[in-house]
């Protein structure tokens, strides 16, 4: 023993003297991260604590748990650069070489993910599309020094996140669009990469139409504009494919072709699109014009070929509008070709059998057949005032076809004002501070015409915050307090309801007014209404909120647990009504868990007594909580990282509000342990003995498996707080003294196991 004792001398030199270190470690400054990633920057050690060392101590911070080796102190530049690692606060007091408790943190710097591929591939398996398509992207990466892989975040182009997968299916895209992807991992984030998805757009080389020419230019047209056979093409050139005059033929600027002279027989020409982006090809089609002398009749129709071609009928078609009536019946006269009509279109071309634009008439019958409202406009094709009814609805329901204003109001409408009426109540003339207020606003339109574009403006004063909205027509918003109804019919109503929280500093009227209104309303006597509420302030109201942790199935424990790593841990929320008198209405508590790489808890589950939970918010709502009433909300959590988290609850109103905010927050700090797989006879060289089931006990792995065994545990004065052999349990110190449990610290061992040899020395840590 006398060689334990000189090892422990070093720690007893105040052991009958007085400490001025005191018995009470630094305060943790939680507001400063442990947890980095690659290029953060680790602020100075002393952000962690701005505890006031006590009189004839210094603050100082160490890499040895053992305060009173003073190797182990760090410089000022140590300390305003750390690296990771675990440092040891305290409060030293030199002259008399004792410390206080110690303070420990470890700050860890995870290393950032890294993207290393980000493909993409459409459903034909290619990077790039001609036409519209969506894509699969997929995306790997690594985490540095790590077998960990990282999850992905993908983006669009505005930055909204559409996936959390390492592939994602894109849309369909109709144009090149830019994706965006980061890796996560550790809670630390890479870079965002681009990937951009090219969609070129498909060309098109339009519809052609064959036509003839004649070459003798006295029978008929020999001039050709090849445009004018084209339809809907997109930008191309013209080119000869088959040319019957050995190369006469050529194309004329803007296209045309003269065929005078030329020989007959069939023209082809080809036309070549030129605006197609990779991995889009340019389209062609070709065209066929026949040219003869135009002296003959070759279709049989009494027509020579010329006059045919001078009046746009088909010489290869006896019958050109499909009417079963030959072209040369249907013409009559070339010189003055038959039109029954008169609407310019010879009968020729103007079929008695089609009716193009289905107004019950025929082309033939029908002046400007491309008109459903001429000759006739009682059609569903007819839409004379363009206000998206047909005339024909509108004969049958009895409103004007040609009224653009009836019955539907559009902006080109000219008709008289109208009167809207505003009115506006709330569910109770007074209130108490924190309680809710519904105002009711109604918009009745007093006209025997429809309204629309309809405005009313409800800003809501300082006295009332905005808790919810329910309009029965159009939208409210809050943050200009405009509500837009966009029509509202004759003789009709439309209801708002605004739900609001009082607040304990006024003014406490809200006034609701109509702004605008097509058509314009000209009684302003009714467009404004006003409401008054009376704020009541409640004394003796008092709410407490108490919270609780446990690890797995353990037991509750106040302030702090300590569970390993990918344990589950459930919070526990405890709301109490201990006013005087009041019930209470509109109960509002934060617990905010997300985002989980930030607080350190993964969501799993949870349970309410009263109330809904809202996980994106973190918002706890009791809608009503009786005087002594209580309520609870469980919140079951992994913790997949090691490091100190804290989770905070939070009181955020009530109505009345309540009046004691001594006790509207509380928390809990969850240290989360490693797990690690060590050699018989290891000591585990922390625990907190708080019986919340989680690390109760000094542990020592396999201790039953050496013989002729000795522990002894000295506090850091040298007194002796614990001793045991030849044990059989790994759980060998549950941290209490002749029954009453050890303050929280640094305490010293001397472990003998004979097949070690040597005695064993060493430190062991008390958490409470």
């Amino acid at each position: 023993m006398g060689v334990f004792l000189l090892v422990f001398m070093t720690f007893s030199t105040s052991a009958y003297g007085q400490c001025n270190a005191g018995t009470e470690a630094p305060v943790l400054n939680t507001d400063v991260p442990l947890l980095f990633c690659e290029g953060e920057v680790i602020p100075s050690l002393d952000a962690y604590s701005s505890s006031t060392p006590p009189a004839g101590t210094t603050f100082v911070w160490s890499l040895n748990q053992d305060p009173l080796v003073t190797s182990g102190h760090l410089t000022p530049a140590e300390i305003a650069n750390p690296v990771p690692g675990t440092y040891y606060g305290f409060f030293y007091d030199e002259a008399n070489n004792c410390a206080s408790p110690l303070l420990e943190i470890t700050i860890i710097r995870n290393p950032t993910p890294v993207v290393e591929s980000v493909t993409a591939a459409n459903t034909d398996g290619f990077a790039e599309s001609c036409g519209p398509s969506s894509f699969v992207l997929e995306a790997t990466g690594s985490v540095p020094n790590s077998a960990t892989l990282p999850d992905f975040n993908w983006y669009d182009a505005q930055g909204t996140l559409v996936s959390t997968l390492p592939n994602y299916e894109t849309p369909v895209l109709s144009a090149t669009t830019s994706y965006f992807v980061e890796a996560v991992a550790n809670g630390c984030v890479s870079a965002r990469e681009e990937i951009v998805l090219t969609v070129s757009p498909v060309v098109n080389p339009g519809t052609p139409t064959n036509s003839f020419a004649c070459s003798v230019p006295a029978n008929g047209p020999s001039l050709r504009d090849l445009d004018d056979l084209l339809a809907n093409a997109d930008p191309g050139v013209w080119t000869v494919e088959t040319d019957p005059s050995q190369g006469i033929l050529s194309i004329e600027p803007g296209n045309l072709v003269n065929f005078d002279g030329l020989p007959s027989g069939i023209y082809t020409f080809r036309y070549t699109t030129t605006n197609a982006e990779a991995p889009c090809t340019n389209a062609s089609v070709t065209l066929d014009i026949d040219v003869t002398t135009c002296d003959s009749d070759t279709d049989g129709d009494g027509l020579l070929d010329g006059v045919e071609a001078s009046l746009g009928t088909d010489p290869n078609n006896t019958d050109t509008d499909g009417d079963g009536i030959d072209d040369g019946t249907e013409v009559g006269s070339p010189d003055s070709p038959l039109d029954e009509d008169g609407d310019g279109i010879i009968d020729a071309l103007d079929s008695n059998t089609l009716d193009t634009d289905q107004d019950g008439v025929n082309d033939q019958q029908d002046p400007a057949n491309d008109n459903p409202c001429i000759p006739e406009n009682n059609n569903n094709f007819c839409d004379s005032d363009g206000d998206g009814l047909s005339d024909a609805e509108e004969i049958a329901n009895g409103s004007d076809p040609f009224d653009a204003c009836d019955p539907f109001l559009t902006p080109d409408c000219e008709t008289a004002p109208i009167d809207l009426e505003i009115l506006k109540s709330a569910n109770v003339g007074e209130a108490y501070v924190g309680g809710e207020v519904v105002f009711t606003i109604l918009l009745n339109n007093l006209s025997n015409r429809p309204a629309s574009d309809i405005r009313v403006g409800d800003l809501l004063e300082d006295g009332f915050a905005y808790l919810s909205d329910n309009p029965s027509l159009g939208e409210y918003d809050p943050l200009l307090g405009v509500w837009t109804v966009p029509a509202l019919a004759a003789r009709a109503g439309a209801r708002l309801e605004i739900v609001t929280e009082v607040q304990a500093v006024g003014p406490y009227s809200n006034t609701a007014e109509l702004f605008d209104s097509f058509p314009e309303d000209n009684t302003p006597d009714n467009n404004t209404a006003v409401v008054e509420i009376t704020p009541l302030f409640a004394e003796g109201v008092d709410l407490v909120l108490e919270k609780f942790a446990r690890v797995e199935d353990g037991a509750y424990q106040r302030d702090r647990i300590s569970p390993f790593e990918d344990q589950q841990v459930t919070f526990l929320l405890r709301v109490t009504n201990a006013s005087r008198e009041n019930d209470l209405g509109n109960v509002r508590i934060e617990d905010q868990l997300e985002p989980w790489i930030q607080t350190g808890f993964r969501y799993l589950e949870h349970v309410a007594t009263a109330g809904s939970y809202d996980l994106s918010t973190g918002l706890w709502r009791i809608p009503q909580l009786a005087l002594g009433a209580q309520a609870e909300l469980e919140i079951t959590v992994l913790v997949p990282n090691p490091g100190r988290y804290t989770n905070i609850a939070r009181y955020l109103g009530s109505g009345p509000i309540d009046g004691n905010p001594g006790n509207n927050e509380d928390e809990v700090l969850v240290v989360v342990s490693e797990r690690s797989e060590v050699d018989d006879g290891f000591v585990f060289n922390q625990f907190s003995p708080n019986g919340d089931g989680t690390n109760d006990y000094l542990v020592i792995r396999n201790v039953a498996g050496f013989a002729n065994t000795t522990l002894e545990i000295y506090n850091r004065y040298g007194q002796l707080v614990f001793r045991d052999e030849n044990m059989t349990d790994d759980n060998v110190w549950d941290g209490t003294y002749k029954g009453e449990a050890v303050p929280a610290g640094t305490y010293f061992y001397l472990l003998t196991l004979e097949a070690q040899g040597e005695p064993l020395k060493g430190w062991i840590q008390i958490i409470r």
